[in-house]
């Protein structure tokens, strides 16, 4: 397991639960290129641990503000450097479980949909203004397209509202909104109940779903197809 206790991601293990956590809480864990580094071998490193399920959450009550402007300039980020973080989230056979706390904004918002389950506050929210910002958007759109009706996906890309926990539950995003102030508990709840479960049934039943969707290698194919070209810009 990697040890970043002191970085821009920090790693617990609470039992058979991995807690990944965005450790930037001055700049409501905005991401840097470090930390999207960080993140790609946090992941890597996951996917051959004896975790049972991932607990994905930011630092002091916010999930993640998206990019750091001031260090990241969206329309310049290599789509290989984050795309590798969400082709590991893809590719990672544990359950990931995000814990949605303060907001989740477009990078943020990514992370927070590359999750299996969700766990909302109730004021908590999810928010993509790409649209309004004019930059691209391939891994929400591949999230969105992979999971979710094409009316939802309009719906969040097009409007750049603030869609909070009741709404996100209403579209089927997330599992439970709770009060703000249970977010957390609840999150570690749900996952140490799934890595909880006998002989590593968490995890083949998560690629039991994902074969029978046929979506296996389905995650590559829909970045490409929301890059049009396959360029390297996100």
């Amino acid at each position: 397991m990697i040890d970043n206790t002191a970085g821009p991601v920090l790693v617990e293990r609470f039992g058979a639960v991995a807690e990944v956590v965005l450790n930037r809480p001055a700049r409501r864990n905005a991401l840097t290129a470090t930390s999207i580094a960080s993140l790609r071998d946090v992941f890597s490193a996951l996917a051959v641990s004896d975790a049972g399920a991932v607990l994905l959450r930011g630092a002091e009550g916010f999930f993640c503000s998206g990019l750091d402007l001031d260090e990241v300039d969206p329309s310049t980020l290599s789509l290989p450097v984050w795309g590798a973080v969400h082709q590991a989230l893809s590719d990672l056979e544990i359950p990931v479980v995000a814990c949605l706390e303060g907001g989740a904004i477009n990078a943020g918002a990514a992370l927070a949909l590359a999750s299996d389950l969700i766990v909302a506050g109730e004021h908590a929210y999810l928010q993509m203004t790409e649209a309004a910002m004019g930059v691209p958007m391939p891994m929400n759109a591949a999230w969105l397209a992979l999971r979710y009706p094409p009316a939802v996906g309009m719906q969040l890309a097009l409007s750049c509202r603030r869609f909070k926990g009741p709404d996100l539950r209403r579209l089927g995003i997330a599992l439970d909104v709770t009060a703000d102030e249970e977010v957390l508990d609840h999150a570690r709840r749900l996952a140490s109940d799934i890595a909880s479960y006998p002989a590593w049934a968490g995890r083949s039943t998560k690629q039991s779903l994902r074969l029978a969707r046929g979506d296996a290698g389905g995650f590559a194919s829909a970045v490409a197809a929301a890059t049009g070209s396959g360029g390297e810009r996100s």
